[in-house]
């Protein structure tokens, strides 16, 4: 399917050498999938979903940040 030999496979599958977007082309087409669904996994509404939950991630993360960093300077000013 790739064209490569059995010890450049291997080299692959233990990671000690990368797919060249040569391969991934040819993967994509093997399994009837688009370059961006063989690459992140999932289709493009599913890829922005998925960006959807990690933005609101982020915001609420920045919220307890917030609110630790307050709650930190009220101890401090109760330790005085």
């Amino acid at each position: 399917m790739l064209g490569i030999k059995q010890p450049a496979y291997s080299e692959l599958e233990s990671g000690a050498t990368k797919l060249t977007a040569d391969y991934l082309e040819r993967l994509s087409k093997f399994y009837g999938m688009s370059m961006d669904e063989n690459q992140h996994g999932f289709n493009e509404a599913q890829f922005k979903h998925v960006c959807d939950i990690l933005e609101g991630n982020s915001a609420v993360l920045r919220g307890i940040a917030e609110q630790q960093a307050k709650m930190i300077e009220l101890l401090a000013k109760g330790n005085k």
